[in-house]
């Protein structure tokens, strides 16, 4: 790998000095050095990667490099076309974002973003829109968008997000909440069917209801699906399932608790997260990579529902073990998700009482000591998935082309991708977090990575 890096950035050389000296001593300068290691990793191309896969004539970005260079791909005997999708363009602004491009903006999308892309983004979400809420891509088979709901419900998720970015609205009522502004992506105006007076999910306007999974449509039916589920060495996939339908399951909660329901789905979904969870306190009888990943997903539920989970300082010192492990990575997650899980754990005790902050400062504490060391070993293994167009990939080694149930690349290749990119460009504000300096966090872009991104796209409109 020659490409030459130029972060961390010379100008953020003061807030480096903050750290060091905030922390202290030469405990505080090699925690200070450690993160400066891992941000060499990340190479001054991006910016232009970036650019790369935005495409000005549809107003989203692709997934990677192969989608944007190629029309379509065979997989598994089904024929799926490479175009922008909704997923990839939020990764793309929120990753932007979340590591400082848009910092002398007050990290705003709405203020970074000249008016003529934002246009063209409100506009290509808003195509995408079903009358019934959900968003749906023509390069996906509709029947197979219908079998991967949590393809669906993220895509919802994800589309209403980056409308959010720029302050628009969807064209009809989203199954995440949002009420429909009636107005096409081509700004001819629908009829949207009044908001129903009660929570009764399965017909409240009944559009939006046809994209609302059977599970979530009642007490009995929510508990009839868990009862269905295997949780036990299998918490990453089950995990996963409920993460992608946060948005629903809040919007039904609202709801509920509106209407002075017994049951939120959220209540139902911890206590039985907590009356099966093993006494390791993980949800896989092995504590490694596997098991953390699941922990991931499965504290962000806890973290939504305002629960600490049982056996919880037993949870948070597994996923520090797993930061620290020398086993091999095979797939970006198993260096992100731990840190993560810590994150999350770790701020949820400092703001549950003084039981959990006395935890939150032990655990602090003890990674503090170990953190030099935890972050040498987070660069080693995100070395592993740098491709040589300065971006990551989900597999080590090689491409994936392939996410949340649909192919949206060629696999195989040396080329990153817009879900990796998103996640390793996300580890530096987890370590942060985790360590209780989340208000010391240095960005990764600097001022010019912005210019150089516009820049980019302006000449690709050019072109158009």
């Amino acid at each position: 790998m020659d490409t030459i890096h130029k972060y961390p950035c010379k100008e953020y050389a003061p807030l480096w000095k903050k750290l060091a000296a905030h922390v202290g001593g030469k405990e505080g300068e090699e925690l200070a050095l450690s993160m400066l290691e891992l941000y060499s990793v990340y190479r001054d191309t991006l910016p232009e990667w970036f650019a790369s896969l935005y495409d000005p004539g549809v107003g989203g970005f692709y997934f990677c490099r192969s989608a944007r260079d190629n029309e379509r791909l065979d997989y598994k005997g089904i024929l799926f076309g490479l175009l922008p999708d909704a997923d990839s363009t939020w990764q793309a602004l929120a990753t932007m974002a979340s590591a400082g491009m848009f910092r002398d903006y007050g990290n705003k999308a709405s203020e970074a973003i000249p008016t003529e892309m934002q246009g063209e983004i409100i506009r290509f979400i808003k195509s995408l829109q079903d009358p019934n809420g959900s968003i749906y891509h023509p390069q996906f088979p509709r029947e197979r968008n219908e079998e991967k709901i949590t393809r669906r419900t993220r895509d919802a998720a994800r589309g209403m997000a980056v409308l959010k970015y720029f302050g628009a609205s969807p064209t009809y009522d989203s199954p995440t909440g949002e009420r429909g502004d009636g107005v096409r992506f081509d700004g001819v105006r629908v009829a949207l069917p009044s908001p129903a007076p009660k929570l009764d999910v399965g017909k409240a306007a009944s559009d939006t209801a046809a994209a609302i999974p059977e599970c979530f449509k009642g007490e009995e039916c929510f508990r009839k699906h868990l009862s269905g589920l295997t949780l036990r060495n299998n918490s990453y996939s089950t995990g996963s399932f409920f993460i992608t339908q946060q948005s629903i399951m809040q919007a039904i909660d609202k709801r509920l608790r509106a209407d002075g329901a017994s049951y939120t789905l959220y209540g139902i979904l911890t206590d039985w997260l907590s009356e099966n969870q093993l006494e390791n306190g993980v949800w896989d009888d092995e504590v490694g990579y596997a098991a953390i990943n699941g922990v991931m997903k499965i504290c962000r539920l806890y973290s939504a529902a305002g629960v600490i989970m049982p056996r919880v300082e037993r949870t948070v010192r597994a996923a520090i073990t797993a930061i620290c492990s020398d086993e091999p990575t095979t797939s970006i997650v198993e260096v992100f998700n731990p840190w993560v899980a810590v994150s999350v754990i770790l701020s949820d005790l400092r703001g549950a009482g003084d039981d959990g902050l006395k935890i939150a400062k032990e655990v602090t504490r003890e990674l503090w000591l170990i953190a030099p060391e935890a972050i040498r070993k987070t660069k080693k293994k995100l070395l592993r998935f740098l491709r040589s167009d300065g971006a990551f990939s989900y597999p080590a080694d090689r491409s994936g082309g392939y996410n949340m149930g649909m192919p949206l690349g060629i696999a195989g290749l040396d080329e990153g991708d817009m879900n990796a990119t998103h996640l390793a460009l996300g580890i530096p504000s987890r370590i942060f977090s985790a360590l209780g300096l989340a208000e010391f966090t240095v960005p990764i872009f600097c001022k010019e990575d912005l210019k150089r991104f516009l820049g980019t796209v302006d000449e690709k409109r050019k072109n158009i």
